[in-house]
């Protein structure tokens, strides 16, 4: 225990006094010592930096952790004005906050500081105004630096407005900086929009991946022929689109057409290409709305005047693919065969026409399986089926062959209802389709056997009143029969 000892004298040496037990007072110092001890400690090595400013904004006292968030040291920080290292356009703000708040009001504020290393850093602070407090007579001010933690937010918001796939600005973006740039020190403002030719052909013929390459390629085409204050981004799906300040009207123009060049230079399964249209602000008079409405209207026109040409490009690419894989002098002995049994039905001139389309396209759904590693490889009837679903789904999206799309679905139904795929029985088959299958038997057989064949089969997979008909016309002119694919 701890003891106080009072004594007096009293007489010559004799003293009287008393033994006060302190022991409580004396563990509740020491108590307070260690509680004052443990605070500055925490203090001392929090990551946090505290400071206490005088009424003026001079720094009155700093912890060490200071010199971690703000490279300086208490010391050089000591009497120093706190708002000479903000950022001109923060101090303001924190001076209105902190310096001029009320008393006891606690105030929250993100600033710039520029840092020892002559970085600017973002700082949060917290502080509290104590001015009338006996004991602190100032401004507590807690700082910590949140500079990374601002930047991994700014990367997430800017990943937010980013398009996965192209890496381009997303729609998002484009329109917000669209509002951002409704002013005049932009002015003329250019907009160009893009619509890639062609998206779902190759996504239907080739698959998703090719088409994403396909998308990938224009969104480089765009980003190597803007320019690095443009804003290029992704519209939508298959749609691109440019947001130019200070372009006027040939300088969009220019980017046009140096956008189509890039594109030129792109190598896909099919040919690449992009309507384009552009329109220029030239005043605030104009709305945003109709400068995008614009432009629009100019890329739909582009978009009308160059489709006969592209999907006159895409049919030569997939005639070229089916010469390739089945050979050409099938396909022209096919073209021959089908036309001479055209004649002798005394087919119409269209029917005619459509019917030599068909003979060279209606094994365009091999393709996308032969391109995938898919064929040869499938069992017969999944091969069957793959192939007339995939033809379907192509011809349907080529305007040339769009009418064709479901005699190329059917072309290995069966007389008897038990073809593939969706088991049409008689006349419910187009009559296209069941001269097709007449023809591509004929062909892929030596000539007894694929006749043998016709016969047997007549009635159950082939037209009875067609294949009698065809089968006379080989025997009667066996000389224009043609080469066999064997």
């Amino acid at each position: 225990r701890f003891l106080r000892e009072n004594a007096h004298l009293v007489r010559d040496e004799v003293y009287e006094g008393t033994l006060e037990d302190v022991t409580e007072e004396i563990l509740a110092r020491e108590s307070v010592r260690k509680s004052e001890m443990y605070y500055r400690i925490l203090l001392e090595y929090s990551s946090d930096a505290v400071l206490v400013l005088e009424r003026d904004g001079r720094v009155r006292f700093a912890t060490s952790s200071v010199g971690n968030v703000t490279g300086y040291t208490p010391e050089e920080l000591h009497g120093a004005l706190a708002l000479s290292f903000l950022h001109p356009e923060d101090a303001r703000q924190v001076q209105h906050l902190f310096l001029q708040g009320e008393e006891g009001e606690v105030r929250r504020v993100e600033f710039r500081l520029k840092h020892r290393s002559g970085e600017w850093r973002v700082m949060e602070a917290i502080g509290r105004v104590l001015l009338a407090h006996p004991l602190v007579q100032g401004i507590v001010v807690t700082v910590r630096d949140v500079t990374e933690r601002k930047r991994a937010e700014e990367a997430v918001r800017l990943a937010s407005f980013r398009d996965v796939l192209t890496g381009l600005y997303n729609r998002a973006y484009f329109e917000e900086e669209l509002t951002r740039l409704n002013t005049t020190r932009v002015l003329p403002l250019s907009l160009i929009v893009g619509d890639v030719n062609g998206l779902k052909i190759v996504n239907d013929a080739f698959g998703h991946a090719e088409g994403d390459r396909l998308l990938q390629m224009v969104a480089e085409a765009f980003r190597a022929s803007c320019r690095k204050e443009d804003v290029v981004a992704r519209w939508g799906g298959d749609e691109f689109a440019v947001i130019l300040p200070k372009a006027d009207a040939t300088v969009a123009s220019e980017i046009c057409a140096r956008i189509q060049e890039k594109l030129k230079e792109k190598t896909s399964v099919l040919p690449v290409g992009i309507a384009l249209g552009w329109a220029t602000r030239e005043d605030l008079s104009q709305s945003l709305e109709d400068v995008v409405r614009e432009a629009e209207e100019r890329m739909y026109q582009a978009k009308l005047a160059g489709r006969e040409r592209f999907y006159e490009g895409v049919l030569q690419s997939f005639e070229t693919f089916l010469e390739e894989l089945l050979g050409k002098r099938y396909l022209e002995e096919m073209e021959k065969l089908a036309l001479r049994f055209a004649r002798r039905l005394w087919l119409s001139e269209s029917q005619r026409e459509q019917l030599i389309l068909l003979a060279r396209f209606h094994e365009v759904g091999v393709i996308p399986l032969a391109r995938r590693g898919e064929w040869p490889g499938l069992d017969q009837e999944a091969f069957l089926r793959r192939h007339v679903e995939s033809g379907y789904f192509i011809a349907s999206n080529i305007p040339r062959l769009a009418p064709l799309s479901e005699a190329i679905l059917a072309h290995h139904e069966w007389w008897n209802g038990e073809g593939v795929p969706r088991g049409l029985r008689g006349e419910e088959i187009p009559l296209l389709s069941r001269i097709v299958a007449l023809c591509t038997a004929f062909l892929e057989q030596p000539f007894a056997q694929a006749v043998a064949h016709i016969q047997r089969e007549s009635g159950r997979v082939f037209d009875p009143l067609l294949a009698r008909e065809f089968l006379t016309m080989v025997r009667e002119h066996p000389s224009e029969n043609g080469a066999r694919r064997i």
